[in-house]
């Protein structure tokens, strides 16, 4: 199979001398690499890396068809920084890159990179595949994040099937694991004779009879040739009846998603004839399943049904990225619609918590390419996003507020003082510790990136108080403490809320039992936010909508009305009247009507949004004294002050 016509000669010769001449800031010494031994790493960094105390690197290793990530760490030499790696015994190819704070160096996406020979001067075996594949992410087998394919082009198909080509002549070994990508390269370069090729390799496969050279085969020969493939099919069964291909049927055997009894069947049946192994589950993950989907939905529908005695052991089958999965899916869910009270969820959710901090050492297989470092911000990043906060408020919610306030530090990590309901955790956590010069600066900050609570600007005022002795001058203190910039980003946002249409004529029943018609409210502008007592969004805006309207509650000539609309439960008007009881909210509350034939309040909203081709809640409409539609918002940003804000802005303009 090898080629020997003149223009793979001439290709392999330019190809190689790629590989050496790309090397010109990274001198390895010995100048030609061992496997197994340590090698020297001379490195010249870019030019705006200059002045930098810390550059370091990862070197990516290509063993077995999989690349491995790993740390290097440098030391300055003068104009240059030197460093030491050595590559595990039979790794075939390495690559690298290097950083420094936010600058990465990849050779400006042309690699570092290098074959690493056997004595008799070729690769170890995967040396020639990775070259083509580092370079080429049509075939999944390249570095995530390597390459920045968006500025440098991928290389051809050609090129791709040369060096799969190569690693197949040059090493019979790797025969049977390229083969598929032999057959995929072939056929995407157009290759001449590639079909026949092709069938040579298949038939390779099958005399070869290996679990993988069979599923190889079948993959070849699914695209193509579905008589063959049946029949590489049948033989795969009768050979390994419990293996691979078996098991994903099994896994994909259909059921009813919406019967838990019929998916508990499915699932404990599934793991019940194949135990996990960690071969099982990286063949599953090919396909976007695994384990961990299995152990999570048996998790789910054992908490659905109150069997909470086994939910902790079982959390210990569950991958790093299972937990978090898990977490979100039970704990958050269940935290955010109170199903169950937080000291219910404590142990599990401290379960879950303490399964990641202890999983955050150990990097999955799946991402083998990644340095230990890069994992570790990785695993870090991803506790800190997804299940910081939500830990934090069980927590201070169970009366542990010093390991609480612990958790919601970890959640600023990510929020950067962005989010107005993590500041207010953290607020309510240093206000019960008595922290109050870290309270302050928490609600500093809070203001300058107008994400504040009426909370919040309470516990300030007070702070406030006692410094001064008094309020006086607190609100032109509060100004000062604004981001200058937070004015332009606030007309932007109201710039893309506009339209043009007529508000439809209405006529609605408020809480009170009296008739509120858009008759009544000529001349006047309104502002009508529809909102339900099972849309979480709608129910989080509201502090900011009622902020808004105590900023008018003087103006005649400004009404906010609050429509609670698309409904399904009967009682929902004496629910949402509870609720707006119970959170303090004082807004004028109304109920929209219901459509001839139909069980849902939705007979305004659903007018408005057809007219403007929308959909969801919450939904703010700013309607002018005209009966005009001057401005229309889907949704809750999460602050209630920049909310305000935004609806002072648009109330402002449609008074004009």
């Amino acid at each position: 199979m090898k080629l020997k016509n003149s223009f793979a000669l001439f290709f392999l010769a330019t190809a190689l001398t790629a590989v050496a001449q790309e090397e010109s800031r990274l001198v390895f010494n010995p100048e030609l690499p061992k496997a197994g031994e340590a090698t020297e790493l001379i490195y010249t960094p870019l030019p705006s890396m200059t002045g930098n105390q810390t550059i370091n690197g990862v070197a990516y290793t290509y063993m077995d068809g999989k690349w491995y990530g790993h740390d290097i760490c440098l030391k300055n030499e003068g104009s240059v920084w030197k460093g030491s790696f050595t590559p595990e015994p039979k790794t075939g190819f390495m690559a690298f890159k290097f950083f420094a704070d936010t600058i990465v160096d990849n050779n400006d996406g042309m690699t570092f990179a290098t074959m690493i020979n056997k004595e008799d001067g070729r690769p170890w075996p995967g040396g020639y595949a990775a070259w083509g594949l580092l370079r080429s992410q049509k075939y999944n087998r390249s570095i995530p994040g390597y390459i920045d394919f968006t500025k440098t082009p991928e290389v051809s198909d050609t090129i791709v099937y040369y060096w799969i080509n190569n690693e197949i002549s040059y090493n019979p070994a790797s025969a049977v694991a390229y083969s598929a990508l032999f057959a995929e390269s072939a056929r995407a370069a157009g290759i001449n004779g590639a079909e026949e090729r092709i069938r040579n390799a298949v038939k390779f496969l099958k005399n070869e009879g290996s679990e993988e050279a069979l599923l190889n085969a079948y993959k070849i020969t699914s695209y193509t040739d579905t008589a063959e493939a049946s029949s590489i099919r049948k033989l795969i069964y009768e050979k390994y009846p419990k293996g691979l291909m078996a098991m994903k049927d099994r896994y994909d055997k259909k059921f009813d998603y919406r019967n838990p009894e019929a998916t508990r069947k499915h699932f404990f049946g599934f793991v019940e004839e194949f135990p996990y192994t960690p071969e099982r589950d990286e063949y599953l993950s090919r396909y976007g399943h695994g384990y961990d989907d299995v152990n999570c939905t048996m998790m789910i529908l054992d908490w659905m049904d109150g069997k909470t005695d086994n939910l902790e052991s079982m959390a210990d089958s569950l991958s790093f990225y299972g937990c978090n999965s898990a977490f979100y899916k039970i704990i958050c869910i269940s935290h955010l619609r109170k199903d169950k009270t937080d000291a219910e969820l404590l142990p599990l959710a401290t379960k879950f918590v303490e399964r990641m901090e202890e999983l955050k050492g150990q990097k999955p297989a799946s991402l083998s390419y990644l340095s230990d470092s890069e994992w570790a911000v990785i695993a870090a990043k991803s506790i800190e996003s997804n299940v910081a906060e939500t830990y934090s408020e069980i927590l201070k919610n169970t009366g542990n507020p010093e390991k609480a306030l612990e958790y919601s530090k970890l959640a600023q990590n990510q929020a950067k003082y962005m989010r107005a309901d993590i500041n207010d955790n953290m607020a309510e956590l240093l206000k019960a510790l008595n922290r109050t010069s870290e309270l302050k600066a928490l609600l500093e900050k809070s203001q300058y990136n107008n994400q504040v609570s009426p909370m919040q600007t309470d516990m300030l005022r007070e702070i406030y108080t006692q410094e001064h002795g008094s309020s006086d001058g607190f609100d032109a203190y509060v100004e000062q403490l604004k981001n200058p910039a937070e004015k332009s980003a606030i007309q932007k946002d109201v710039d893309g809320y506009r339209r043009e249409g007529v508000m439809p004529e209405w006529s609605l029943t408020d809480a009170d039992g009296k008739t509120i018609s858009s008759e009544q409210l000529k001349g006047k502008v309104y502002v009508i936010d529809f909102w339900a007592n099972w849309c979480h969004p709608c129910k989080a805006s509201l502090p900011g909508m009622q902020l808004a309207a105590d900023h008018f509650k003087d103006d005649a000539n400004v009404e906010f009305l609050f429509v609670d609309t698309q409904e399904y439960i009967p009682n929902y008007k004496q629910k949402a009247r509870d609720y707006l009881k119970e959170k303090g909210l004082d807004i004028h509350l109304i109920f929209d009507g219901t459509r001839e034939g139909s069980d849902v309040n939705d007979l305004l909203s659903s007018q408005v949004m057809q007219q403007f081709s929308t959909s969801g809640i919450p939904l703010k409409v700013v309607v002018d004294a005209n009966g005009n539609i001057r401005f229309l918002a889907v949704g809750y940003k999460g602050s209630p002050s920049a909310l305000r804000d935004e609806m002072i802005e648009m109330v402002e303009q449609a008074k004009k």
